[in-house]
């Protein structure tokens, strides 16, 4: 064991096995609810589909969203095992018997928007949802290191700024530069830009929190313990995925394993990610 293993914080929260996914549509069946939606889901849907038709740039995420896209208030918990359409944007979103957000997938082709979208304000009130609630110390593991609400789906390939796709994350162990989470959205992103396409259910994350008496957190702690990625990207004749776990706060090994592995993704997929550290 290494002296950064030896003496890492953690706040109660152990390597508890995968909260296990709750039941979903399969993807034959998440197709047939959008073809038999209302009229309003039929234009969202041809608006989604005209970019993929006609080679235009796709739809940005701009606000106020449009009606296709589910409004949720920006609080610790919302609707307990519900499911969020977004019909605008190509997502669907899952929330688990205490009201977080458990889950993420895209219903159609991922496509990159650009570094142009808007914000609602909901990631800087879920980024002080931990301390509030769980007694962390802001700065959690790190007196130096503020919290962001991080983003399950990244803006820049149409994940909205909304309860259902944000979770708390550390500022810069995950969710900026150089965080292993930012490096996840970048290679995606990248891969896209490169003409990569991800497939419906090619970018599929599950949020793994701690169990409920897990020492220091509370019942139904809004602080995710990890987070399962599944990443398929079609690029150049090739089919290449990604399966990996994502700890909340990773140390110096579990962060070699990720960056290593995300560059070895990038190139078995001929795109042109790489991730170099800083010396």
């Amino acid at each position: 064991m290494t002296t950064d293993q030896a003496e890492r914080p953690s706040p109660g929260l152990t390597r508890a096995t995968p909260v296990p996914r709750p039941p979903r549509d399969s993807p034959r069946q998440r197709r047939r609810r959008w073809a038999l939606g209302s009229t309003a889901t039929v234009l969202a849907a041809a608006a989604l589909a005209y970019p993929l038709l006609t080679g235009q740039p796709a739809i940005a995420v701009k606000w106020p969203y449009p009606s296709g896209v589910p409004s949720v208030p920006c609080e610790s918990y919302i609707a307990t095992n519900a499911d969020f359409h977004d019909i605008v944007y190509g997502f669907d979103y899952q929330t688990d018997d205490a009201g977080r957000p458990v889950h993420a997938v895209n219903a159609s082709p991922l496509r990159y928007v650009g570094s142009s979208f808007d914000r609602t304000g909901c990631s800087g009130t879920v980024g002080r949802f931990t301390g509030e609630l769980d007694g962390t110390p802001v700065g959690g593991p790190n007196p130096s290191e503020s919290w962001d609400g991080g983003h399950l789906v990244g803006a820049a390939v149409q994940g909205v700024d909304t309860r259902y796709n944000m979770v708390p994350q550390l500022r810069k162990t995950l969710n900026r530069r150089p965080g292993v989470w930012f490096q996840f959205e970048t290679l995606a992103r990248t891969c896209l830009q490169d003409g990569a396409t991800i497939p419906p259910d090619g970018y599929d994350i599950t949020v793994n929190y701690p169990p409920a008496n897990a020492p220091g957190t509370t019942q139904n702690s809004v602080f995710p313990e990890s987070f399962t990625v599944h990443l398929r990207i079609d690029h150049a004749g090739t089919q290449t995925v990604l399966d990996k776990t994502i700890p909340w706060y990773p140390d110096d090994s579990e962060k070699a394993a990720l960056y290593a592995a995300y560059n070895k993704t990038s190139e078995d997929a001929k795109c042109t990610y790489r991730y170099e550290p800083k010396n």
